[in-house]
């Protein structure tokens, strides 16, 4: 039907349809000719009151309003549950809305809608707190009526522990009930799951035992399927076939992937449908890894270290410096931070002050070297420098003996003429020219399909003066072949008279004929003493190939998609020659024990690092490692306490440029996890060294639990934080009855998840939970349906049982479908306009192609 919503709004029509009309009588009559234009811009006007008076057209739409009221009381078990759940989406696919009230001892507050449900287990869980241990029809059949509703679908097995239905529904004839009942559930389980036994921790990552006890009582074979879920992750799904009378234990193992505490599922299924499925839940609580926070100067620091940490387990948040003004993210769910050669400029104004409370309260710290750490990174005098096991050297420029020679290796290739690499590239090579001393060596080579020694490698004091214009000799053509200018700059570094030999390779194509000739040139470089860098510029390139280069030959692998910043990535990589004094380098430092009590780490040897940044051990702090050179021993992994948290300080770096050997070494993976398992302050490990045993029961009419505490000393005072499935937190105190175990009574216990926090000398142990089953307050699984009383049901309220859904009338609903008509006469208001323009501009033009 249609309407308009600005009705009103017609009346402006009037005048317009008016003044169309005179219009064309006035053209009629009297033989005024007017502009087309004129009609059609009328016409638009006359539409478009039209549109703004919104019309539309109506339909309405008939459906009904069904409350279904769905036992969640623990003789429900998850398949059954599932199952009748399921048959509740028959009646919302006919096109009613259906609301569902869950129950058991109580009922809930008020119905959800059905489509809100993923499954029956997830909406048990969400209502524990109306105690699954008991089911009572009478209260809920009186919530669905204070709702409103005088016809309900009714979800159960039909046991009931409190109350009587049909003693109810004979004094409240007003309430129509119509039950489900699945065929084929309706016999009690002869094969069923008897115990699922899931440990109450699991360490970090760890996997532990799930035994699945499984009993066949019939007197012939079973065939199932056996389903344990951690979470929503499978971690088991095979055939299960029991002979007569059979029990069998299943162990499978937990998912060591999952943290905190996760429900841990079994269902049992059968796929010719000759018993009803069987399920059972319990609880499992995975110890969560700490959370990292790296901090790196550049992405060149991040690469190796964060995989690392991950592959570790570690959950690691990683931030990379953009410049000044870092901001700290919150770092109450911190454990360590990690500094990873980045410079103090790089943070706000607080953040240092803040990261030296952090470490004091029971946080953890570790500083990690590089050319931006330590003393040359700014640090000094600072609230992080005061927290540090070492103390820092300011930096001192002075001439170093050992001169370099440096070998220029540039992608000339036609690709490098896009966004001006090549000229970038050049800008790159004399910013290597100006920052190397004259008794130094430098040499360019440009290659495309065949080398160019664009400059010869020399002593710079001879070749300085025309240096810039044999560079801007380079220009960009035809295609790239790396191998041969290699083989070029090694027989130039070979004949270099230099204590150093360092070779920079710069491409951005794709290498042809990349594979293993590569990386064993390189090793024979290595021979030579010539260390290898790799830069890429642009993302289409070979990384794995320049990555695996600069590894082996001892160098650091640089990408960049920015031309610009080739000059800067240049000059970083030649900080290996800059001749900080506090910047220690030279081809190896032997790494060597200094024999302190305490070690951050349980290996014995070490690879060789190149370089380190200068420092000096504090009196009271643990020296674990040093380098040893012809001068002397100098710090490179210290720690100590500081507050209730520690600080550690590794002084060489994490990139590869100064651990190469390291990045390689099978070990790199374990010693930063027990560097890092190392620094977590005392007051967060303290907790998590306490190993424990809970065990509850019933006593009394009480909830006990029992705990038993594996400490060295003496307990002062035990207690523990408990959500029951009610909800909210109580408090439970604990009694000492024998030396290392406590009992603490709950009043009331009721079914359901309960999840407890111990907490033993104010030290919080991990969070645990457990599951009550049902069956200790009356509610037995596998009893199949009482088919008898949800028939009973069904005839005292004058219901059907399992009714097709044109048999269940519910709360009528009418929803008024609207179609709107607006746009579309804008859009006819919009063309004509264009016809108009078409006409006026294109009609003398066409009257004078005809003359």
């Amino acid at each position: 039907m249609l309407f308009f919503s600005h009705a009103s709004l017609l009346w402006w029509a009037v005048p317009l349809a008016l003044a169309t009309v005179v219009l064309a009588l006035l053209q009629r009559r009297r033989g005024v000719v007017l502009p087309w234009s004129s009609g059609v811009l009328c016409a638009a006007l006359l539409l478009l009151c039209l549109a703004l008076a919104d019309p539309h057209y109506e339909t309405t739409e008939h459906s009904a309003d069904i409350v279904a009221l769905v036992d969640v009381s623990d003789s429900v078990d998850g398949s059954l549950g599932d199952a009748l759940v399921d048959s509740l989406r028959r009646y919302e696919d006919a096109g009613n809305h259906v609301s569902v009230l869950p129950f058991a001892h109580s009922a809930a507050p008020y119905a959800i809608p059905l489509r809100d449900i993923d499954s029956f287990s997830a909406l048990k869980n969400s209502w524990n707190r109306l105690d699954p241990g008991e089911t009572n029809f009478e209260v809920t059949l009186d919530q669905a009526l204070r709702l409103g509703a005088a016809e309900v679908l009714l979800a159960s097995d039909g046991y009931q522990t409190k109350g009587d239905a049909l003693v109810y529904l004979d004094s409240h004839p007003l309430l129509k009930v119509h039950p489900l009942v699945p065929p084929h559930l309706q016999q009690p389980s002869e094969v069923r799951i008897e115990q699922l036994h899931v440990p109450l921790l699991a360490p970090a990552q760890k996997a532990v035992p799930i035994r699945v006890s499984v009993t066949n009582r019939s007197e012939r074979e079973a065939r199932a399927t056996l389903q344990v879920f951690h979470d929503k992750e499978k971690v088991h799904d095979a055939p299960l076939n029991l002979g007569a009378r059979e029990n069998q234990v299943v162990i499978v193992q937990s998912d060591p992937a999952q943290e905190g505490i996760k429900e841990i599922r079994a269902v049992l299924e059968f796929p010719d449908g000759d018993f009803s499925p069987s399920s059972a839940i319990a609880y499992l609580s995975s110890e969560q890894r700490e959370r990292i926070l790296l901090i790196n100067g550049g992405k060149d620091d991040e690469r190796l270290l964060k995989g690392a940490l991950e592959d570790q387990g570690f959950r690691v948040q990683s931030i990379t410096s953009s410049g000044g003004g870092l901001v700290l993210p919150d770092l109450k769910q911190v454990s360590v931070i990690v500094l990873n050669n980045v410079p103090a400029n790089a943070f706000a104004r607080s953040a240092l002050g803040a990261i030296a409370s952090h470490v004091k309260n029971g946080g953890g710290l570790v500083m990690i070297g590089g050319d931006r750490s330590f003393g040359l990174g700014g640090y000094i005098g600072t609230e992080v420098a005061a927290i540090l096991p070492v103390e820092l050297v300011p930096p001192q420029t002075e001439k170093k003996r050992l001169n370099v020679a440096v070998q220029l290796v540039l992608d000339k290739s036609r690709s490098m003429a896009t966004d001006q690499r090549i000229e970038f590239a050049k800008e790159a090579a004399k910013a290597v020219v100006d920052k190397l001393k004259d008794d130094d060596y430098v040499g360019v080579i440009g290659f495309d399909v065949a080398p160019f020694n664009a400059l010869d490698m020399d002593r710079l004091s001879r070749i300085r003066p025309r240096a810039y214009e044999r560079i801007d000799r380079l220009f960009p053509t035809k295609s790239t072949n790396l191998l041969p200018a290699l083989d070029e700059a090694r027989r130039a570094l070979v004949k270099a008279d230099a204590g150093r030999k360092h070779m920079i390779v710069l491409t951005d194509g794709k290498i042809p004929d990349s594979g293993p000739y590569y990386l064993e040139f390189v090793r024979q470089v290595r021979l030579y003493g010539i260390t290898v860098s790799t830069v890429l510029v642009g993302a289409e390139g070979d990384d794995g190939l320049l990555k695996s280069m600069a590894e082996v030959g001892g160098g650091g692998f640089y990408q960049t998609s920015d031309p610009r910043s080739l000059p800067r990535i240049f000059l970083s990589d030649l900080q290996v020659s800059t001749g900080e004094k506090t910047l220690r380098e030279q081809q190896e430092f032997l790494v060597r024990r200094s024999g302190g009590r305490e070690a951050s780490t349980s290996i014995v040897s070490f690879p060789p690092v190149r370089g380190y940044v200068q420092t000096r051990p504090r009196p009271d702090a643990q020296l674990e490692l040093v380098t040893m050179s012809k001068d002397k021993a100098e710090p490179l992994l210290a720690s100590w306490d500081v507050g209730k948290g520690r600080s550690i300080a590794y002084t060489s770096d994490a990139n590869g440029r100064w651990s190469s050997y390291w990045a390689s070494w099978p070990k790199f993976h374990l010693f930063w996890s027990e560097i890092l398992e190392a620094a977590q302050g005392t007051e967060r490990s303290e907790g998590k060294d306490i190993k424990f045993d809970l065990r509850y029961y019933l006593e009394s009419g009480e909830l006990k639990l029992d705990t038993t505490l594996y400490t060295k000393g003496a307990v002062a005072s035990v207690s523990a934080a408990v959500t029951p499935p009610s909800g909210g937190v109580t408090e439970a105190l604990f009694t000492e009855v024998a030396r290392g175990r406590f009992v603490a009574a709950l009043k009331e216990p009721k079914a359901g998840k309960y999840e407890v926090t111990l907490q033993v000398d104010g030290q919080l142990l991990t969070p645990i939970a457990f599951h009550l089953p049902g069956d200790l307050f009356g509610e037995k699984r596998g009893g199949g349906i009482d088919a008898a009383l949800l028939h009973g049901i069904a005839a005292q309220s004058g219901g059907i049982v399992n009714p097709n859904p044109d048999q269940v009338s519910g709360v009528g609903r009418e929803t008024i479908q609207r179609t709107a008509l607006a746009p579309w006469i804008l859009l006819l208001v919009g063309v004509l306009l264009l016809c108009s323009i078409l006409v006026r501009e294109v009609g003398p033009f066409l009257a004078f192609r005809r003359i």
